[in-house]
């Protein structure tokens, strides 16, 4: 179900879990924080072009034009990812997101796939092996430091637009 709903395959429970907790938080960073971020710093055409970088660095035919959109969509990443970090901070495990964050802040090798993984797992406090029920439970509580953080997105952002 796993590989045909979502493209994920595992040898085994645990890797599975794993893939599926990485694919959430990456999911809801590229289609909703990153998309979001862009639009209220620079308006739809950069949130736009953000999307499409991300269609073309997936998707594209050409290997090159790949590269070069994945180079783009790496630089585009950066700030926001970090952002969002922060924001699992606040919401989430601020001690365990700190001590990942030391480490990565400004490491510019990282994708923001792995950052948004790692900071995204500490904040919700996920043990790295945990199956069966516990494992569902973890992804509830993933989803749950998603909305969390998206609130505070949205608050931030609604109170930026009203001081001014």
């Amino acid at each position: 179900m796993a590989e045909r709903d979502l493209s994920l395959n595992a040898d085994n429970g645990e890797q599975l879990l794993e893939r599926v907790q990485g694919h959430l938080l990456w999911q809801a960073y590229q289609s909703f924080f990153a998309v979001i971020f862009w639009y209220f710093l620079l308006g739809p055409v950069a949130a736009l072009a953000y999307r499409l970088l991300a269609l073309a660095s997936e998707h594209s035919q050409n290997p090159l034009v790949a590269e070069r959109a994945g180079q783009l969509r790496h630089a585009f990443d950066w700030v926001p990812v970090r952002l969002l970090a922060a924001s699992f901070a606040l919401v989430g495990n601020f001690v365990a997101v700190g001590r990942v964050m030391l480490h990565e802040l400004l490491n510019w090798d990282i994708s923001a796939a792995q950052l948004v993984e790692k900071v995204g797992l500490a904040a919700a406090e996920i043990p790295p092996s945990a199956l069966g029920p516990e494992g569902i439970n973890s992804l509830d509580r993933l989803w749950e430091l998603l909305l969390r953080a998206a609130v505070l997105w949205y608050a931030g952002f609604a109170i930026w637009t009203v001081l001014p």
